[in-house]
């Protein structure tokens, strides 16, 4: 999510928005009218093979990095099982949140790119989730259903979510 310039929306404002949203199209539709919300985007990601590795040893109780960082860049060649980096990288950032969705059966995590990031005034088209602040192990790239501009005058809002259902 892109807000505004000079909207700052409270924690709680953010929280309900995020809680209310479940990617509900009408929702944000409705926040890009009003201008509270610049752009939004959907995709669908590819989890590569490095990160498939990776979330072995997780599941089997090795000391390995979880991920914790969300990138964004500018390449925009078709996610592929054997990446192990964005195609051309512009930020990465910690998450900040982790939200409980769907009545516990899917998570959100969100990372917030300042207006200061390298990555504004860029071309987003790709996304991606690691586990160190730099190089690192990628679990998925993704590509935005279409690119878009990061303004210099806004924070980008990265919300990442996974969503499940229960075993029958």
């Amino acid at each position: 999510m892109i807000w505004a310039p000079g909207y700052v929306p409270t924690f709680d404002h953010y929280l309900s928005v995020m809680r209310r949203r479940q990617l509900t199209d009408e929702l944000l539709r409705r926040l890009e009218r009003e201008g509270a919300l610049l752009s939004w985007r959907k995709f669908v990601n590819k989890t590569v093979d490095a990160g498939l590795v990776q979330v072995a040893l997780l599941v089997s109780g090795q000391s390995v990095a979880g991920f914790q960082y969300q990138a964004i860049g500018t390449g925009n060649t078709a996610p592929a099982a054997g990446q192990t980096t964005l195609v051309t990288e512009k930020d990465r950032v910690r998450y900040a949140s982790l939200l409980s969705i769907n009545s516990g059966k899917g998570f959100e995590l969100d990372a917030f790119f300042p207006s200061t990031s390298p990555a504004a005034g860029q071309t987003i088209a790709e996304e991606g989730i690691f586990n160190a602040a730099s190089v690192g192990t990628m679990l998925q790239r993704a590509l935005f259903s279409s690119s878009f501009l990061f303004p210099t005058s806004a924070t980008l809002t990265t919300a990442v979510q996974w969503t499940g259902a229960s075993a029958t």
